[in-house]
């Protein structure tokens, strides 16, 4: 370990020493839920949740840390029990090397329902769930305008049930970018990806990309990435795909836009080890006050078995809510969701939810 950052201090000089703060993170919040569809059968459910957290933080001008753990306890009043959910993130970035910048992050996640997970692109099966994602890279800034980076990103999903494996999936990815003008950014990706079911190989991809930023003014920018998706697995040893996605996002004036569209090869859905996934996703956050804001969101996506099965799912998602601080550190917030999935024969995979809450809660400012 000791080589490893002498190694890494002579790639540049270290940058001045900044001031350091370090501080705890600690949570708690309350809830009442109503849910039109919180059980199999699609019964309708009242539900009081608890939750708790706690954690470590680092903030200086060069390093940032964010570590916690999070448990949510929900009484179900139809159902006459009590379901625990568990939640852990971790954060990292570091730039006290000159040109050099590191970065880890990830989550995981152990619910009693896989539909509430964080997770947009694939569809959502009503089983207890066990998901988790990490990334890790560096970049270093080669010359003033040229920049590389080197990222590897892993996903893992599994259902309690007996008939699903575990699904993972392993990417890595080298990028270059140079930046042409003050306003765009052009670069050149190398992709694979390495899909699992159990302990063993079920696919493998490599895709080749090129992208591009552009920044349309002061606070709006466009990004596009595409290019060929070499996909193999043993019932399919050579398919070309391709793999496509674009963003727009805009931030001024208290008000924050973003629309993400594309198509891709995911891992670890769940129901499957590899789909192929179409989705488009919007969003909008607006603040009225410093003490009242508002956010709406909505979003698209269709999914089918790798590489070119007809689809299996198609589903969107609506969201909507305001937040009114109240105090330093508290907070009330309403909010409604649905999530409405329309899956094809047989595939268990249809689902229909309306879930309202009304939520108070505190954090460590």
């Amino acid at each position: 370990m000791r080589i490893a950052i002498a190694a890494l201090l002579l790639l540049g000089p270290a940058a001045a020493a900044a001031e350091t703060r370090h501080r705890p993170i600690l949570g708690v919040g309350v809830e009442e839920r109503f849910d039109s569809a919180a059980f199999s059968g699609g019964e309708s459910e009242l539900m009081s949740k608890l939750s708790a957290e706690a954690g470590y933080a680092l903030d200086s001008e060069v390093r940032t840390l964010e570590a916690a753990y999070a448990a949510d306890l929900l009484h179900h009043l139809r159902g006459r029990n009590v379901t625990v959910d568990h939640r852990a993130r971790l954060g990292f970035r570091d730039r006290s090397v000159e040109r050099l910048e590191l970065w880890a992050s990830g989550q995981l996640f152990r619910v009693e329902d896989m539909t509430s997970l964080p997770r947009f692109g694939v569809a959502r099966v009503r089983a207890p769930a066990l998901w988790a994602w990490a990334e890790a890279g560096l970049g270093y800034r080669l010359t003033h305008t040229a920049t590389g980076e080197i990222v590897y990103h892993g996903e893992a999903t599994h259902l309690f049930t007996e008939s699903y494996l575990l699904g993972t999936t392993h990417a890595a990815w080298m990028r270059l970018r140079l930046s042409t003008t003050r306003r765009l950014e052009l670069g050149a990706r190398l992709r694979g990806q390495l899909f699992l079911a159990g302990s063993a190989r079920y696919a493998d991809s490599l895709t080749p990309s090129v992208t591009a930023r552009y920044a349309l003014t002061r606070h709006s920018f466009v990004a596009l990435e595409g290019g060929p998706l070499l996909y193999r697995s043993e019932a399919h040893p050579s398919t070309w795909l391709y793999r496509a996605s674009g963003e727009l996002g805009y931030e001024a004036r208290g008000l924050l836009l973003g629309l993400s569209v594309g198509h891709d090869v995911m891992g670890a859905a769940g129901y499957a080890s590899a789909v192929w996934a179409d989705y488009i996703q919007a969003g909008a956050t607006y603040r009225f006050t410093l003490a009242w804001s508002a956010f709406l969101g909505a979003g698209y996506y269709r999914n089918g078995r790798a590489p070119d099965r007809p689809a299996d799912a198609d589903g969107f998602t609506g969201s909507a809510g305001v937040e009114w601080k109240l105090a330093r550190g508290f907070a009330m917030a309403a909010t409604y969701d649905h999530l409405e999935q329309f899956g094809a024969l047989a595939t268990g995979l249809g689902l229909r939810r309306d879930i309202v809450s009304l939520r108070l809660f505190y954090r460590t400012p």
